[in-house]
């Protein structure tokens, strides 16, 4: 484990912080604001299954050609841009504008950021202990959406019980947990910089020959790495 390492941790801990307060504050604006029927919010999301799918064969390319570490930096933008959009929603707005932009974006976010962060932090340990490596990144992933929706709880109590109409104190509420949730993608942006950074100017040197796996998108790591398994 490398400090490195750790910057994926909370780069991904910061994402999935974002999208839990995404998802459940997106649900109640269509619900609570839009006075939509719970089975209509729903199917406002129905296209993510396939959007994920894109996304992880879109990560797949992508791990081909450039390091691991700018497809995690795209996935924090995809966090932050969705989480944008949705703070500026006016309640009285088409779908098709800035939810539906916003739904499509998020789950690039998702389903980029948790394969790439698998891939970085297991890689970076010897191989017998891959998988306890791998865990560490779900349970990352599912202590940040529960940080992140508590937060975001409370920020929307706060604004709430500050304001003197109901209704305008609700959506102030829902503005202040999308801007909470465009600050935490904000943070991963700015590790994920960080790493990249770091990975680009100070390359890790991982043994048994994991610089192919490490930096997928290096042809240099990959002639590296041949000539330590010859």
């Amino acid at each position: 484990m490398t400090a490195t390492t750790y910057l994926v941790l909370l780069c991904i801990g910061a994402g999935w912080a974002c999208f839990a307060v995404w998802v459940y504050y997106t649900f109640q604006f269509l619900v609570v604001l839009r006075e939509w029927d719970p089975l209509l919010a729903s199917a406002g999301f129905a296209h993510i299954p396939v959007i994920g799918l894109l996304a992880t064969i879109l990560a797949a390319f992508l791990l081909r050609r450039v390091t691991p570490y700018w497809v995690l930096l795209a996935s924090m933008l995809a966090f932050a841009v969705g989480a944008a959009l949705m703070a500026a929603a006016p309640v009285r707005q088409s779908y098709w504008i800035n939810v539906f932009l916003s739904v499509l974006l998020v789950p690039l976010g998702m389903n980029m950021s948790a394969p790439v962060a698998t891939v970085l932090v297991s890689n970076s340990v010897p191989r017998p202990h891959q998988s306890i490596s791998g865990s560490l990144v779900l349970t990352a992933i599912f202590s940040a959406v529960s940080v992140g929706l508590g937060l975001a709880g409370t920020v929307v109590s706060s604004v709430v019980g500050g304001t003197d109409s109901e209704g305008e104190g609700v959506l102030a509420g829902y503005r202040g947990a999308f801007y909470l949730a465009l600050g935490l993608a904000g943070l991963g942006i700015l590790l994920a910089l960080v790493s990249a950074v770091s990975d680009t100017l100070w390359p890790a040197d991982p043994e048994d020959g994991a610089a192919l796996r490490l930096r997928i998108g290096s042809k240099k790591a990959e002639k590296a790495a041949m000539k330590a398994v010859v």
